[in-house]
């Protein structure tokens, strides 16, 4: 029997050893973002960054396989997503759409990153857009981190203006330059008796409360408060209806604006990269020269946009959350991977150093295909760092809808506003405690 006893030692101190010094598995992380673009518009190569991010992380971390998944229409992706996270099969990494995140965040489906940023030497959140890392934000902690941001900003038809003899609005202009541009610009010109131009089509009593300093939807801990009253939200929705007045009772179309017709139309700055340079130019506005301002700033404001931002985060389940939190960085964070962005992607980059660097403006000139670009990488630096972020939550929605349809009412009919707008308040607020 000690025979065996001696055999069966043998046997196991054999196995022990073999198991010591067998090659471990390389550790797997899998990122998970759209197939086509995230920003609604045409990208030949969505995935062309990430895909070079990914190199860049595995020259520092050869030992680890990254495995992109890339299948998803955006259309599909939170519904893809949703479904993952319920079975415990999400990926380490992966894109938070803007409308979960604060559902994804309080019902701690990702990690937050307080304690890995806070213990992180190399990494300083002072080199971000205070609106793109906020987007990330909830009450003082961290969920995500920013990877691309898209401003709002206001399209003009040079030509227009041009043929009225029009300058165009410098950066700082305000309602005032903007109503009399517009009232210019709304004409009959055949003589039928018909309007044929127009000044503005889809600038929303939304810009305007914006614009006059008014956000309407605010943060007190994790909790948000409705602000839909007020004198700066009446001055915003007297202007909207002022605007209406001059097209006399005609609702102007986008088709309107792609045919030439109207002067100014609110644009991402995403839709801008795609449509300003050749083929896409030739292809949507082949008939007239625009280019991009900033927003008319009201009398209570200044001349903000909001911003959109795709924020990415880590699974609270992930099995290797630091080595997820460095691919994170390098998504977000490193400086070459942000600059990518300039010359390869649709959107803005978050760091704030690199619109300023000087060969950024070269670089995504070239990248446009124009030359006469009235929006320098300098301005657009100067909308980031007063841009506000895209009110995105989970009764965004049904709030917006509710106060849509109320305050159009109220310009159509018009109805008083100080009493309405009081009520549409009550009404938010009680929606947003639900």
């Amino acid at each position: 029997m000690g025979k065996y006893i001696k055999i069966f030692i043998g046997l196991l101190f054999l196995i022990l050893a073999v198991i010591r010094f067998w090659p471990a598995s390389p550790p797997v992380l899998t990122v998970a973002i759209c197939a086509d673009s995230y920003w609604g518009v045409p990208d030949g190569h969505p995935t062309a960054i990430w895909e070079k991010a990914i190199e860049k992380f595995q020259t520092q971390h050869p030992n680890v396989q990254v495995k992109l998944i890339a299948g998803v229409q955006k259309a599909d992706y939170g519904e893809w997503l949703a479904e993952r996270l319920l079975s415990g099969q999400e990926p380490d990494v992966f894109l938070i759409p803007r409308e979960d995140f604060d559902n994804y965040a309080s019902k701690e489906a990702v990690l937050p990153l307080n304690n890995l940023i806070e213990a992180d030497s190399d990494f300083d959140t002072t080199l971000y857009y205070p609106v793109s890392l906020q987007s990330g934000q909830l009450g003082s902690t961290f969920y995500a981190l920013p990877l691309e941001s898209v401003p709002t900003l206001m399209f003009v038809n040079k030509t227009m203006l041009r043929d009225y003899q029009i300058p165009l609005p410098p950066p700082t202009w305000t309602w005032q330059d903007f109503y009399s541009i517009c009232q210019q610009t709304t004409q009959d010109t055949n003589g039928d008796g018909k309007l044929d131009t127009f000044g503005a089509y889809g600038y929303t009593w939304q810009q305007a409360a914006l614009d006059n300093n008014i956000l309407l939807f605010q943060t007190d801990g994790n909790n948000r408060i409705a602000h839909f009253e007020g004198p700066d939200l009446e001055a915003a929705i007297h202007f909207i209806r002022s605007l209406q007045e001059l097209n006399q009772g005609y609702r102007p179309t986008a088709r309107d604006f792609d045919l030439g017709h109207i002067a100014f139309r609110p644009l991402t700055f995403a839709e801008y990269r795609t449509y300003q340079p050749y083929p896409w130019r030739v292809k949507k506005y082949s008939s007239f020269d625009w280019d991009v301002v900033p927003f008319p700033a009201g009398p209570a404001g200044q001349n903000l946009s909001h911003v959109d931002t795709m924020l990415m985060g880590i699974s609270r389940h992930s099995k290797n959350p630091q080595l997820a939190w460095e691919l994170l960085k390098t998504f977000s964070y490193n400086h070459d991977v942000q600059k990518l962005i300039l010359t390869n992607s649709l959107g803005l980059p978050v760091r704030n150093d690199i619109l300023t660097e000087a060969d950024s403006q070269k670089s995504f000139q070239q990248s446009m295909g124009a030359t006469n670009q009235n929006l320098t990488l300098s301005a657009i630096h100067t909308i980031m760092l007063e841009a506000v972020p895209e009110p995105v939550f989970r009764q965004n929605q049904e709030a917006m809808e509710k106060a849509n349809s109320f305050i159009s009412r109220i310009i159509e009919e018009n109805l008083p506003l100080n009493n309405n707008l009081n009520q549409l308040q009550r009404e938010i607020n009680s929606l947003l405690l639900q």
